[in-house]
């Protein structure tokens, strides 16, 4: 059976049921966890609103250390090239950097582009918001590695997949396995 371009779409937009009561994490790595475990079907349905010929395949593993954003070469560096201030280094503000796998659809063909982003948070009493979101595009191959300058992505079509995605995490509305305030811890290798 051939599915059309409609029946792919309305495939791609179906959602199971939401999980009742399940809560947003108020730990960064709790949300982290959630975020980039959902954030492909996110961002697809974003794309698919924004017209874009993209697809997310996958989000890859988030990390929490934190780039200095006081005074100093990265901060006016970033304002430069993307025009945007870096939000300052406050307990409320948390950073994020995740990078995701994209298939991107051109006449020429499909190509494989590796996005890298850096996402800032802002934390109230009850809820989180995005703050900013900085993407920069490498390419697979090459050495060294192309990389873009930074630029601002926060009213792109990823960001409103975040802003979605929170949005629906505050309100109990997620999918599939409810969320860990903590990642799971690994898995220990048996000794000899």
């Amino acid at each position: 059976m051939r599915l059309g371009h409609l029946g792919w779409l309305l495939l791609l937009l179906w959602s199971p049921p939401a999980l009742a009561g399940e809560s947003c994490p108020a730990d960064l790595p709790g949300l982290a966890q959630g975020l980039v475990r959902d954030l492909p079907s996110y961002a697809n349905r974003a794309y698919a609103r924004y017209n874009l010929r993209t697809h997310l395949v996958v989000a890859g593993r988030p990390e929490f250390d934190p780039l200095p954003t006081g005074p100093g070469q990265l901060n006016r560096d970033l304002g430069q090239t993307a025009g945007t201030a870096v939000p300052n280094r406050d307990d409320d503000v948390k950073q994020l950097f995740f990078s995701t796998l994209e298939r991107a659809y051109t006449p020429e063909g499909t190509q494989t582009v590796e996005q890298f982003h850096w996402l800032f948070l802002a934390q109230d009493a009850e809820t989180w918001r995005l703050a900013l979101l900085f993407t920069r595009t490498g390419a697979r191959t090459g050495n060294p590695p192309l990389l873009t300058p930074p630029r601002d992505n926060s009213n792109g079509a990823l960001a409103e997949a975040i802003r979605t995605w929170l949005r629906d995490c505050q309100a109990g509305y997620l999918r599939r396995t409810p969320l860990r305030s903590t990642p799971p811890q690994s898995i220990q290798q048996p000794q000899p």
